[in-house]
């Protein structure tokens, strides 16, 4: 990559190393936002099992992306990749309940 075209780092936590690419930082942002509003939507509303799924594989994604930025502190890969196990597990739990095969929606 050409100097001008990296991405800026987002230092989250400065003092312990902890650095993220800001268009990484914005695009979990969205996708969480996604899954809040999922979240919030009534539990009767149709589709809202296929929209956690779908929500819940999307952040699931960027969490593995985030595990995998070079440089990031072994106990920062390790929390972030435990996250993505943890919304990947509910991904699968809302599928089924909206009788979706696989991985429908996902990232990865």
């Amino acid at each position: 990559m050409k100097p001008a075209q990296q991405s800026r780092t987002v230092l989250a936590f400065p003092a312990s190393g902890l650095m993220v690419p800001e268009e990484l930082a914005a695009q979990w942002t969205a996708a969480y936002h996604v899954y809040v509003q999922a979240v919030e939507m009534p539990p009767e509303a149709p589709g809202v099992a296929r929209a956690m799924a779908e929500a819940s594989w999307s952040v699931a994604g960027l969490w593995r992306e985030i595990a995998q930025v070079p440089a990031l502190p072994w106990w920062s890969s390790a929390a972030a990749s435990t996250a993505a196990e943890a919304f990947e597990v509910q991904a699968s739990e809302w599928a089924m309940r909206a009788g979706q095969r696989g991985r429908a929606g996902g990232r990865r």
